[in-house]
């Protein structure tokens, strides 16, 4: 059949122009690889700590403080690794608390395993590394940021194993109606924006976060070191795709039986005034405590944090 010559042209030019966007877009995605550390036996060495092996590889972790010590296991958020807690360790086992802090797998020195990164993952994670370290009195979890509905969920699923839970800056419901995760969801265009904008976003605003809060910028270095390993970006990936940002609606409100403590932040641009009310709400018989600061208030608002989990925990700060 006859075609006119210029509908011809028009196509092999859309044609063209689809393949040079193509390219391009090839391109930046293979230039933005910034995974080149292998997380072996030697550079687990090198990074320094503590291993473990457990179900879905080696877990990094830190444990400290009197071993007679009531135990205290902190939890860290998203993508931030467990260095995160650094200015509540020595507090905490100078009060005479035994801590454990460790790294969920896919951030810091944990492997990243090629799994799905769901709610599912981060209990089986917390509930073998305390048993492999032979952990089997009833602990004080504390979690931060979406570390918190990671402990909640785990006291609701093992309410023997835990004696008080304190919340810190806690995640309600991350990605709300996820509008705003949807793009990530797309095949190979979810890839592609992970890697060329969401991890460099991401890293800029860890740098600022710790910036805000105080932290020098070693804080800033660790966390970029972390996304180089590989493995990052499909941790990342994952965890996005799957339930880990989805709400907890359902979870808060099975904590009514046990001490809690949740300590918040009135200028947190991650979780809101909003959100921090509704768990409160949620969890009746929680103390609450609000700071003049951000999302990362454990950091920024230090002493005054420790003070007041020290308290909750029966301990005052005069004691470290």
């Amino acid at each position: 059949m006859f075609q006119p010559r210029h509908v011809s042209g028009l196509f092999w030019g859309i044609l063209g122009i689809c393949l040079v966007a193509l390219i391009c877009s090839l391109v930046i995605y293979v230039a933005n690889d910034r995974e080149w550390i292998l997380l072996d036996e030697k550079n687990r060495s090198d990074f320094g700590g503590s291993y473990i092996q457990l179900s879905d590889g080696f877990t990094h972790y830190e444990i400290s403080g009197p071993e007679n010590g009531p135990m205290v296991v902190l939890v860290h958020g998203g993508t931030v690794p467990m260095f995160l807690w650094d200015k509540q360790v020595a507090a905490l086992t100078g009060a005479g608390f035994r801590v454990l802090r460790y790294d969920q797998y896919g951030r810091g020195y944990s492997d990243r395993p090629n799994v799905e990164y769901d709610r599912e993952l981060h209990q089986r994670q917390l509930k073998e590394l305390l048993e492999a370290l032979s952990i089997d009195k009833p602990v004080t979890l504390v979690g931060q940021s979406s570390g918190a509905p990671v402990v909640a969920t785990f006291t609701v699923s093992n309410p023997d194993r835990v004696e008080k839970l304190v919340l810190i800056a806690p995640v309600l419901d991350y990605a709300k109606d996820g509008s705003a995760l949807r793009k990530y969801h797309v095949p190979f265009y979810g890839e592609w924006r992970l890697r060329v904008f969401q991890v460099p976003d991401a890293v800029k605003k860890i740098r600022r976060f710790f910036s805000d809060s105080g932290a020098d910028d070693s804080y800033g270095d660790r966390y970029e070191q972390q996304t180089q390993i590989i493995g990052f970006e499909r941790f990342y990936l994952s965890l996005i795709r799957n339930d880990y940002l989805l709400g907890y609606q359902d979870i808060y409100p099975q904590l009514n039986n046990l001490p809690v403590l949740v300590l918040w932040g009135n200028q947190d641009e991650d979780v809101s005034p909003e959100d921090i009310k509704r768990i409160l709400q949620l969890v009746k018989q929680a103390n609450s405590v609000e700071f003049n600061a951000g999302h990362g208030v454990n950091i920024e608002k230090s002493e005054e944090v420790n003070r007041s989990i020290l308290e909750f925990l029966g301990k005052k700060l005069a004691n470290f």
